[in-house]
């Protein structure tokens, strides 16, 4: 029997399953649906649970953050695991922890919240003031897509060592549970199923003995088992042997024969901690801690041992950073198998087969007299991430001293370490350049280039990309200057053999916005209205509504080919699997249904795939059975054949060069006269292109939805931005009347415009389900899978010609944009019409607009969709004009800002324009002269350091399109005078049911929103509502509530005539219904005629920005945005709002890259590993927001603009600035000036730009 403690309740399970995973037997606790799955693979955090246990390395109870995901059940023996919601709820009260999440604006769409609460409350109990540093080093291993990290460190922060009202932590200390002394054993040996059997060993030879017993190739030893996270389709083992009771690898010995010596079962976390206390280490152990820090998040490294990842580079070549900083430093490892003890180094271990044995321990060597030891991890982003190329290098000075001129006051190499993993499966060592270097001295000129050269010459063998070579190179160079130190020939050299560093970040106190007091609650500012529910895992998502009797789940089985025609689908393998019901497919929609889940124009887009498969990732068929993850494990399983039609088309160009667009969209043309006329009269003309990738929402709550038969149809609760359209999906699929099928959301967590359109395929999967099986189906989709069948932002081309004065006024502007459609079209190429111009007047454009197609997943309009690419094609553009003219963009720009009266290419008149104060204001707030200069003079003090700094302005089009509109419901309940308001809105983080509670408070003279409660909304209560996107959703909700409450006023001023003016809201409501006045309004906000209801928001971005040129690397320095939102509703939702968009942008131009495989179009960026959206430490170190003040827009709802989208299109200003630096770079060779970045601007495509040659490199 299996026993722990959970949120303070003892669990006893008589017959665990050893497959499963802490996290799965959480969610089916029905009072804890707080901790969250999104990546499966520690990667994301939103799975983090506290563990509160003995250690036997610290020989005390301690509380670890930990990855549930990752966790076994099994291992939970003894322990106390802890959710968000044992340590506080809005029953018994919150905990301090969530409240100081809330409070700080540190919770949008909130799905990963519960994450952040309990790797908080678990550094908490350990070290209730950490310092500032410690604390933002804690959350390396979470995301957060929505509030751009900044509140969020702000309050973990709010409890470190040098803050003021700290509140005592010390309820995180008293927790008990099972195992609170050493000598606990497990209540249990073994635990056997019919499929597998889990064992708790208490010594080495228990775990000998039992792998022997029952075959070394169907046993796993589970220590961490965080490498499940890495290898997620590896045979699931029959026997599990645990080496959690094994004493003897639970050690740590520090001076034992010169070195610390560690056990295999300490974790990385436990090691380096051992490594910055020893007492021998010195720098050496610094450095290695320094890197132990770089790996995973914390989570992940508070149960993954060194050893462990060891045992997967040598079983699976992963590239891992124990393994090639350990080789370097000279560690050596105990092995064991039943014949006894080996030792051996760690190169030698790579060779071994290690099925059969078990690592005892490794001994790192003390630091040497003279040695110096460092080491590299360069990585997409900030932690969190595999290694692009790992490196580690010792060198150990001779007693001897060089006796030539140049070196004699510097010793010769005795001994040298060269290591490198990520160029080939297993590390590389250039065993000839260590071999020259041995007995050299490091200072003279010569043994520098000639070991350099034999290094390229040893590296050229490798199978690494270009890219990786050039990494490699770089990293020994920086080696090298960093054995030189101060003994290089020049200061400006100095910097080059360290990272960028990174301060700790801030910027929140530099916030500025208007508050009207008067104005109470609107303008007041306040925190998301569910923020401590979803802090404390008391808000309800999709996933969390209990399970219905007799549900069961389904997984998409899914092509892994592009353009092909299927010739076989076999099933056998998929219904032999434990749990598996039955396979759903296209042969399973009824005959009056289609299989075609697209309700618009477009083009038809099939549930399942029917004979042909348009691109990798659609889905073939859906897998159902008893629990998700069985459903998810059966629908790898599938057989298929494919016949291939042809190479896939999976770019912009291959579509071009096939001709394979889809209708263009009509050209748009402003101005008069002959567009080639007016080009060639311009006294200045230019032409070039400009490229942008492709992005994914990447919303923490993936996909999902829920079906349940009901006697008048279905119920469909569906994480979706637009109920109207799920509703027409699902019936239109299964042939019914739209009114047979009731679609219900509360909230999202998170949308992006991923959850616009896509969710009505999820809600008309479900449904069909539902309706084949006669039971409610859930449908829970894993990242990858959500990854594979949905597209996201298109990557996109633009073609240009400009014509400008002498002076820098644009004359004409031409361009052609090509947009990645995917294998259907879509409305992206649409937005272009509004996004295109930017700030800047031009009295001629011309835009045509292509939409091609590729053999890629449908994409879709994705937060600020073609605004964010068709701004930083135009400010390329103005790039562009000012390197032509010797000038600097900065002047450019204001020279060509639109000006009140002109009117925009898409005929719209420029009725209110501040863009000019603005971008003034930037400057003078921004120190924007002196940082330039500064940049300037930093930038000639350092050779391979760069720093750029630039300015972006907006203008960003709001307007409400044909057919956009929604309901808002308010009842008044007479007896208390409580208030409930259902809109068709959609809740996703951006603050559209706080805005509404003000709004309404606001207009029926409440003082605060305490009597007003959001219901969920519904296709009953909401019909034909649009989708909540564009950044409209809280306007026009907020109008329509406003329009509610009005007539509310109109209906109850008789009662406030009769009662007086002093009567109370309760006492009103009561008279109300005793004079019969009915206490409900309702209302219909959108378009109104033919006139677009518009305007536009102006902004203004600054950021500053230093790369490493000789590895790509970059740190954001500061941002400073000035962004006119017109009059608040609700300044603390508005900030957020800026600064999540921003960081989405950032990681739209810095960090995500999609890559697929040119044969079959499989996606490779397919999860965390690949995938890389910004983290806690990508954004800038110093981030400043600024609301414009005293601009009330006479156009918006109480004066008021939209937030959720404008300033995700400045953080562009980031990559102008990394333009500026490479261009400094570039110059120390006199190679060309960088003007425009093909996007995404990757470590990869930095190092590549800064064009650094191995004869520019010198000591």
């Amino acid at each position: 029997m299996l026993q722990f403690k959970f949120n303070g309740l003892l669990h006893r399970i008589s017959n665990p399953d050893p497959h499963q995973t802490l996290y799965e037997w959480i969610r089916e606790q029905s009072s804890a649906k707080g901790t969250h799955r999104m990546c499966g693979e520690g990667g994301c955090g939103a799975c983090v649970v506290a563990i509160r246990t003995h250690s036997q390395i610290e020989q005390r109870l301690c509380t670890k953050a930990v990855n549930s995901c990752l966790f076994p059940l099994m291992a939970a023996e003894g322990c106390h695991v802890i959710t968000t919601e044992g340590i506080g709820n809005s029953r018994l009260g919150f905990h301090v922890t969530q409240e100081r999440l809330a409070d700080s604006n540190g919770i949008q769409c909130g799905f990963c919240s519960p994450g952040f609460v309990m790797s908080a409350y678990s550094l908490l109990a350990e070290n209730p003031r950490p310092s500032k540093q410690t604390t933002e080093d804690n959350f390396i291993g979470h995301l957060c897509r929505c509030t751009g990290y900044r509140p969020i460190l702000d309050a973990w922060k709010s409890f470190s060592d040098t803050s003021e009202g700290v509140i005592d932590v010390e309820d995180c200390q008293k927790l008990p549970c099972l195992n609170d002394k050493a000598e606990y054993l497990p209540s249990v040996a073994s635990v056997c199923t019919r499929n597998s059997v889990w064992y708790n060993p208490a010594t080495v030879d228990e775990c000998l003995h039992l792998m022997s017993k029952h075959g070394y190739a169907s046993v796993r030893l589970v220590a961490g088992n965080t490498g499940t996270g890495v290898y997620k389709d590896l045979p699931r083992p029959f026997s599990y042997v645990s080496l959690q009771f094994v004493s003897e690898l639970h050690f740590i010995e520090d001076d034992i024969s010169g070195g610390l010596t560690v056990g295999s079962a300490v974790t990385l976390n436990q090691l380096k901690s051992a490594l910055e206390t020893s007492k021998g280490g010195k720098e050496k152990f610094k450095q290695l801690a320094r890197h132990i820090e770089m790996i995973a998040g914390v989570p992940v490294r508070n149960r993954a041992t060194w050893a462990g990842g060891l045992v997967l580079a040598n079983k699976w070549g992963f590239t891992s950073d124990v393994l090639i900083i350990m080789l370097a430093a000279g560690a050596h490892l105990v092995i064991r198998d039943e014949t006894g003890c080996q030792t051996c180094d760690l190169e030698s271990f790579l060779q071994l087969d290690v099925s059969k044995k078990i690592i005892i321990s490794m001994t790192i060597p003390y630091e040497k007299t003279g040695e110096r030891y460092c080491s590299f991890k360069i990585m997409p982003r900030h932690g969190n991430s595999l290694a692009h190329v790992n490196a580690a290098f010792n060198w150990i000075p001779s007693e001897t001293k060089s006796s030539c001129s140049a070196g004699e006051d510097f010793p010769l190499t005795s001994e040298i370490n060269l290591f490198y993993g990520g160029l080939s499966k297993h590390p590389f060592r250039p065993k000839r350049t260590e071999s020259y270097l041995k007995g050299k001295c490091f200072l003279r000129t010569e043994v520098f280039k000639n070991s350099l050269a034999c290094l390229e010459e040893e590296i050229s063998d490798q199978p690494g990309s270009a890219f990786k070579k050039r990494l490699a190179l770089s990293l020994f160079y920086k080696f090298y200057l960093f054995v030189l130190r101060d003994k290089v020939s020049s200061k400006r050299l100095l910097s080059a053999s360290q990272s960028i560093p990174r301060p700790i970040s801030h910027g929140s106190e530099y916030d500025k916005f208007e508050e009207h007091p008067s104005k109470f609650p609107l303008t007041k500012p306040m925190p998301n209205v569910s923020a401590k529910l979803q802090a404390s895992g008391g808000a309800e998502y999709v996933d969390d509504i209990p399970a219905y009797p007799n549900e069961v789940h389904g997984a998409f089985i899914i092509s892994t080919q592009a353009n092909a025609t299927i010739k076989k689908l076999d099933f056998s393998n998929v219904l032999s699997q434990p749990g598996v019901l039955r396979v759903v497919t296209k042969d399973d929609i009824p005959s009056n249904g289609v299989n075609n889940w697209r309700w618009d124009p477009w083009a038809p887009e099939p549930v399942f795939a029917d004979g042909e498969v348009g691109y990798a990732g659609q889905p073939l068929a859906l897998v159902i059975a008893d629990t998700q993850s069985r459903a998810d494990w059966a629908a790898r399983k599938a057989q298929v054949l494919y016949e291939s039609k042809g190479k896939p088309i999976l770019t912009i160009d291959e579509a071009i060069e096939k001709n394979e667009l889809f209708c263009n969209v009509p050209d748009v043309e402003f101005g008069e006269g002959n567009p080639e006329e007016v080009l060639g009269a311009s006294e200045c003309i230019l032409e070039g292109e400009v490229r942008a990738g492709e992005q994914r929402a990447f919303y923490m709550e993936t996909q999902r939805s829920l079906a349940i038969p009901v006697e008048d149809g279905l119920d469909v609760y569906c994480s979706t931005q637009s109920p109207t359209t799920c509703q027409k999906a699902a019936a239109k699929v299964l042939g019914l009347k739209n009114n047979s099928i009731n679609v219900f959301v509360r909230r999202l967590g998170g949308g992006f415009g991923g959850k616009d359109y896509y969710a009505s395929f999820m809600a008309a999967a479900s449904a069909l389900a539902a309706h084949v099986m006669e039971r409610p189906v859930r449908i829970v989709l894993d990242l990858e899978s959500d990854m594979q069948i949905f597209g996201g932002r298109p990557s996109s081309l633009l073609r240009y010609r400009v014509g400008f004065t002498r002076e820098g006024r644009l004359t004409c502007v031409l361009q052609t944009v090509y947009l990645d459609s995917g294998i259907t079209r879509n409305g992206n190429v649409g937005y272009m019409y509004w996004a295109f111009d930017n700030a800047y007047f031009c009295p001629y454009w011309r835009v045509k607009r292509f939409a091609c197609k590729t053999n890629t997943p449908s994409n879709t309009t994705i937060r600020g969709p073609s605004y964010v690419d068709g701004t930083y094609f135009m400010e390329c553009i103005i790039e562009t004009v000012a390197n032509y003219l010797g000038k600097s963009s900065d002047e450019i720009r204001p020279l060509n800002f639109y000006k009140k009266g002109q009117m925009t290419p898409a005929n719209l008149p420029v009725t209110y324009c501040s863009i000019e104060k603005i971008w003034k204001d930037l400057a003078q707030s921004s120190d924007y002269k002196k940082r330039k200069i500064e940049v300037q003079n930093f930038n000639e003090q350092n050779r391979w350091k760069k720093r750029g700094l630039s300015a972006v302005p907006l203008k960003y089009g709001i307007a409400i399109y044909p057919g956009w509109r929604f309901s808002v419901h308010v009842a008044v309940y007479a007896e208390d005078g409580s208030i409930a308001i259902t809109t068709g809105g959609i809740e996703m983080g951006q603050g559209l049911h706080i805005k509404v509670m003000q709004v309404a408070a606001s207009t029926l003279g409440l003082e605060d929103v305490s009597l007003i409660k959001i219901k969920p909304t519904s296709v009953m209560t909401a019909p034909n509502n649009s989708s909540t996107s564009a950044s409209l959703g809280s306007e026009i909700n907020c109008a329509a509530v406003l329009d509610c409450c009005r007539q509310l006023n109109q209906k109850l001023e008789v009662v406030r005539e009769k009662l007086g003016r002093d009567a109370t809201w309760p006492e009103i409501a009561k008279e109300a219904l005793k004079m019969d006045i009915d206490l409900s309004a309702k209302a219909w906000a959108g378009r109104s005629g033919d006139t677009i209801f518009c305007y536009f928001v102006y902004g203004a971005a600054c950021t500053e920005v230093e790369i490493d040129v000789l590895t790509g690397e970059r740190e954001i320095l500061r941002t400073d945005i000035i962004q006119d939102c017109g009059q608040s509703m609700n300044p603390y939702i508005d900030v957020g709002q800026v600064r999540g968009a921003f960081v989405m942008g950032l990681g739209y131009w810095l960090l995500e890259d999609i890559k697929r495989d040119p044969e079959t179009g499989q996606l490779l960026t397919k999860n965390t590993w690949g995938y890389h959206p910004p983290g806690p430490k990508d954004i800038p170190v110093d981030f400043r927001v600024e609301f414009l003040r005293d601009a009330p827009n006479p156009l918006g709802v109480l004066g008021s603009k939209a937030t959720g989208e404008p300033s995700i299109c400045m953080s562009c200003s980031a990559v102008f600035a990394i333009a500026q630096a490479l261009s400094s770079a570039r110059a120390e060779v006199e190679e060309s000036r960088v003007i425009s970045l093909h996007g995404p601007v990757t470590v990869e495509r930095v190092q590549e730009l800064a064009s650094v040659k191995t004869e520019q490199l010198f000591i």
